[in-house]
């Protein structure tokens, strides 16, 4: 019953998705790695198709989803390895979580732990997956290891192009999340001191957007599923601050050197990219006398 509920629940999400933004002016260039163009939220009607509304059973199904997504899930914790850690990727619109390693100890990004993001962040509705940009996933990790959280929820990551409307989400740059345990505002204010950045808060909507971009832009959307949308750009001063102050070498993900991070951990046969499950020894009996095998 429960995953038919959030099955509900994220249709409701997609139906009304707001993608990031569509056709603004040219921003200043920054970092090869940071992406290419700037662009602006806008209300557009795609979120309104439709209904303009919601009836009460659905806002009641909405919102005990949107709670089920801020609950810490039992069991799930980072491990960390040589001073990186690992983070748990679930995908709200399928059910389908991975542990993965995004990083070796020299900053490099895995490919196979990317290529596993890549397929829990596709588009579930056109059954297609797109490369996500390098510094999303760098990004991500710098979020939850600022926050020490496990675990990141994905909302809506690739959605495959429709119409005429353009969105970073169709290109990889874009994600939609939440961090279970985090409150969203906080998600947003570590999200926004990355610098060259798009920040949105969906408050009703229960997640928050994150993009790589040339400007960063920030802003606020109450609408919910179903509801045209109602952006709101907020903090123009902390965008133009958090740009000024971007230091492409502070993008590098580096192993921490403390006591926690680089702690031994127990012996796993578990793959990198796998789900974590770890048995405890089996004890071994004391064999008899007279017992011992004869060689």
């Amino acid at each position: 019953m429960s995953r038919v509920l959030t099955g509900l629940a994220v249709i409701l999400v997609l139906l009304g998705a707001r993608s990031a933004p569509a056709h603004p002016p040219q921003g200043r260039r920054g970092a090869a790695s940071i992406g290419r163009g700037t662009h602006t939220p806008r209300n557009r009607g795609r979120h309104a198709r439709g209904r303009s509304g919601r009836s009460a059973a659905q806002k009641a199904v909405y919102a005990a989803a949107v709670a089920r997504w801020q609950r810490v899930p039992a069991g799930v914790r980072t491990t960390w390895r040589d001073g990186l850690r690992d983070i748990t990727f679930y995908a709200v619109n399928t059910g389908d979580q991975a542990v993965v390693r995004l990083f070796e100890p020299d900053g490099t990004l895995r490919p196979e732990a990317a290529r596993e993001v890549r397929r829990l962040a596709g588009d579930r509705r056109s059954g297609e997956d797109h490369e996500l940009d390098p510094r999303i996933l760098a990004l991500l990790y710098r979020l939850v290891s600022q926050l020490d959280a496990p675990q990141i929820s994905i909302i809506s990551g690739f959605r495959a192009p429709r119409g005429r409307g353009h969105s970073l989400h169709s290109e990889g740059r874009a994600v939609d999340i939440v961090v279970p345990g985090i409150d969203l505002e906080r998600v947003a204010q570590v999200a926004r001191g990355f610098g060259h950045v798009g920040v949105g808060t969906y408050p009703s909507s229960g997640f928050v957007h994150l993009d790589v971009r040339d400007r960063s832009y920030f802003w606020v959307d109450r609408s919910g599923p179903g509801q045209r949308g109602r952006v709101r750009q907020v903090r123009l001063d902390e965008s133009r601050a958090a740009d000024l102050a971007f230091d492409p070498a502070a993008e590098r993900i580096q192993p921490r050197m403390d006591d926690r991070s680089l702690a031994p951990e127990p012996t796993s046969t578990m793959a990198d990219s796998e789900p974590v499950t770890r048995t405890p020894p089996r004890s071994r009996r004391p064999r008899r006398p007279g017992n011992e095998r004869r060689r």
